[in-house]
C-alpha cells in the first residue's frame, strides 16, 4: 500500500495541548435509570465518570450543545493529523471512526464536513443511528463486513485507551503473539491505497505498536496533552518508516521528552539512562512497573 521508496525516519511533531472537558452543572446530567452508564456497559468502576466524556445520551439538550463543542475541539486536533491532501473537508472524503461507541466524535467529523462511518463492538448501534450516524457492530481487529480499500482515512480516537490493547497477546484469540502483533492489519486493509490512519495512543504503547504502524507507511508522532498520550499519522502513500537508534540519538533531540519518569524515547515509550557513557533502556508504562530491556 506504500510506494517503493527507501524507508524514512519517523518524524516527531511538536507537543500539542489536549482540550479540557467543559465544566457542567448537575442539572445538565440526565438521571433516568436507562442512562446509567454502569448498567448499560460494565467497563470499569468509574465508568460513569469516564463515559461522560463521549456518551451523548447522558446529557440534556442544553448540555449536549456544550459538550459537542468540546468534541469538535478534539476532532479539530485529530484532523490536523491528516495528510494535507485530506485536510480540506469534503463529502467526497470518506472516513471511518474505529470504536465509535454511540457517535460523539463521529458526528463531530460529520459537522466538519466529512462523510463518516463507524464501527463499535458494544451494543450501542441503535444509539449511534439515533444520533444521525451510519455504522454497524464489528471488531476493529477483524472487520469482516467491510471490503478492501473502502475508506480514505481511519481514526482511532479513544478506543485503544486501555492496557489490554497493548498486550503482546493476539488481540482476537488471546494467544501470545510471536513477532509483531497485527493490531492494525485489518484496519489498513479497508483503507484505500494512499489513505491514512490517524489516532491517539495511550501510555501503554510499546515498540511493537510503533514498529507495526511504521511498516505501513510514513509515520509521524506528536506528544499530546501530557507525558503519556501520543498522536500518530500513518500516511500509506509514503514509504515505510524506520525507528532511530536509541543509542545514538542525543537527549536534547525531538525524539526525547523529559518527564517525571526521566528521559523518555518517544518512538518506543522507553526510559533511557546513561551511566558512564553506556545507555540502558527500560519500559515504564503509565501506572505500570519498570521492565528492563
Amino acid at each position: 500500500m506504500s510506494n517503493q521508496a527507501s524507508p524514512a525516519p519517523i518524524v516527531i511533531g511538536p507537543n500539542l495541548g489536549w482540550p479540557a472537558f467543559p465544566k457542567l452543572k448537575a442539572k445538565h446530567r440526565l438521571t433516568d435509570p436507562k442512562h446509567n452508564a454502569a448498567a448499560r456497559i460494565n467497563v470499569r468502576r468509574n465508568v460513569s465518570d469516564f463515559r461522560r466524556k463521549y456518551d451523548w445520551t447522558l446529557y440534556t439538550p442544553e448540555a449536549l450543545e456544550i459538550v459537542e463543542g468540546h468534541w469538535d475541539e478534539i476532532t479539530a486536533l485529530l484532523a490536523s493529523f491528516l495528510p494535507e491532501r485530506l485536510q480540506q473537508p469534503s463529502a467526497a472524503i470518506r472516513g471511518i471512526n474505529l470504536g465509535t461507541f454511540n457517535g460523539a466524535f463521529q458526528k463531530a467529523w460529520m459537522r466538519r464536513g466529512y462523510s463518516m462511518y463507524g464501527v463499535e463492538i458494544a451494543s450501542v448501534i441503535d444509539e449511534l443511528h439515533a444520533y444521525g450516524c451510519e455504522g454497524h457492530q464489528d471488531n476493529i481487529f477483524t472487520l469482516p463486513k467491510i471490503a478492501d480499500g473502502t475508506f480514505d482515512f481511519g481514526v482511532l480516537d479513544r478506543v485503544i485507551c486501555n492496557e489490554g490493547f497493548y498486550s503482546t497477546k493476539d488481540p482476537t484469540s488471546g494467544v501470545e503473539a510471536k513477532g509483531v502483533p497485527p493490531f492494525f492489519k485489518a484496519i489498513v486493509r479497508i483503507l484505500k491505497p494512499g489513505g491514512s490512519l490517524i489516532g491517539i495512543l495511550y501510555g501503554w504503547y510499546t515498540r511493537l505498536v510503533i514498529e507495526e504502524l511504521a511498516s505501513y507507511g510514513s509515520l509521524k508522532l506528536w506528544p499530546v496533552g501530557n507525558e503519556y498520550h501520543l498522536g500518530f499519522q500513518v500516511d500509506l502513500a509514503g514509504p515505510p518508516s524506520v525507528l532511530p537508534d536509541v543509542g545514538t540519538v542525543p537527549f536534547d533531540s525531538e525524539y526525547f521528552r523529559t518527564t517525571s519518569r526521566g528521559h523518555v524515547f518517544i518512538p518506543t515509550n522507553e526510559i533511557v539512562e546513561e551511566i558512564s557513557g553506556v545507555r540502558k533502556t527500560r519500559f515504564f508504562p503509565t501506572g505500570g512497573t519498570p521492565v528492563a530491556s
